[in-house]
């Protein structure tokens, strides 16, 4: 209705005009003016339906319905494990089978729970159309604790004598394994997953999950041969290097100051580069012995050994940097140049001692070996 006097449009019903308080009265010319369009949308109450009402409306989820959320949910799990790995394995201090089996247990608790507790579902309940509830006597979602314990301890056990508390739940009424018996809690449906998309995801899952774990054994044995075939590349590039920059130290048997101190000035960019590749063929040793399985004891002895060349080569890389930047720096006014030669001589000792070391190793674990103080001499 119309108000006669300020045309505000009020309820029909009204006896005053809430916008200037006049009295209505249809002699005045108050009339009554069809509602076109509404003011603002209409509010339409979605239907909240309790624990009993999507237990009588859809049912427990079947077991059939859950191990298709499994593999899905196994098949997430998968991927974080390998992402975990790539990123982690050189951080960390285990190695990679170590690492593996630690990601292995924990990966999958924590994932499993948080979704659970933080979100009501994991990936492959939410496509189900499933979600896990506490029992109905108590709170519509369980706790956090009760998460922990059913994904934990409670699946551990269920698994652990041939799936058996697993099995259990098919004849349960509430669809109940022992990880769910021990934290009261059930699996509701909680919306209708068509046939097709069930029998679809099947093979597309299994594949999936496959790929995933043939990638996760795949890629550290390709990642590892890798390393391998360069570390080889990276031993023999540094056999050559050892000996160009040892020459300079035994090329002359008394060398006079001047010439000396030039060739020990061209030495000293050759150490730098020596240091650098010795560092990336660490880092090469390093990689490889986080790949090794305990029981490759071949693998293991030999990249054994490259860690002590790559020692042994560093220290020998210190004594001729030492002596070489002793020698470029000699000031004949304030040394004599006899104490540079018996430096250059205790340097040599040093060096052919450590050597020796070097070719007895290389002798045995590594195909070419390092004959220095024969090609020196």
């Amino acid at each position: 209705m119309q108000c006669h006097q300020c045309s505000c449009i009020i309820s029909e019903t009204a006896q005053t005009c809430s916008g200037c308080g006049v009295t209505l009265t249809p002699e005045l010319g108050s009339v009554a003016v069809p509602k076109v369009f509404a003011v603002g949308p209409s509010a339409i109450p979605s239907p909240v339906l309790s624990m009993e009402n999507t237990i009588e409306t859809f049912g427990y989820a079947t077991m059939g319905e859950r191990f298709l959320a499994f593999l899905c949910d196994a098949s997430v799990e998968t991927a974080l494990i390998g992402a975990f790995l790539a990123i982690f394995y050189m951080r960390s201090s285990l190695s990679f089978e170590g690492l593996k089996e630690t990601a292995v247990w924990v990966i999958p608790i924590a994932y499993m729970t948080l979704a659970e507790f933080f979100f009501h579902g994991t990936i492959g309940k939410r496509l189900l159309r499933i979600q896990l509830r506490a029992d109905p006597s108590q709170a519509q979602y369980p706790s956090l604790l009760k998460v922990l314990l059913r994904e934990s301890l409670g699946k551990f056990l269920c698994g652990l004598v041939f799936g058996i508390g697993f099995v259990v739940a098919v004849d349960q009424p509430k669809k109940q394994t022992w990880a769910d018996r021990m934290a009261n809690t059930v699996v509701l449906r909680t919306g209708v997953a068509s046939r097709n998309f069930k029998v679809l995801l099947i093979p597309v899952l299994l594949c999936v999950y496959i790929g995933l774990a043939i990638a996760l054994t795949s890629v550290p044995s390709n990642y590892k041969k890798d390393l391998a075939e360069r570390l080889t590349k990276a031993e023999r590039s540094m056999e050559d290097l050892h000996e160009k920059v040892l020459l300079p130290l035994f090329a002359d048997e008394r060398p006079s100051p001047a010439a000396y101190q030039q060739t020990m000035s061209r030495l000293l960019p050759m150490l730098d580069e020596y240091d650098y590749l010795l560092a990336g063929e660490q880092d090469l040793v390093e990689r490889s012995r986080k790949l090794a399985r305990p029981s490759d004891f071949g693998d293991i002895e030999r990249l054994s050994a490259y860690g002590k060349l790559v020692r042994l080569r560093q220290e020998i890389a210190a004594l001729l940097r030492r002596h070489a930047e002793a020698v470029v720096t000699f000031d004949p006014q304030k040394q004599k140049w006899d104490d540079v030669l018996n430096d250059r001589r205790q340097a040599m000792h040093e060096i052919n001692y450590k050597n020796n070391q070097i070719n007895q190793i290389s002798g045995i674990y590594v195909p070419r070996k390092i004959a220095f103080e024969e090609e020196l001499r």
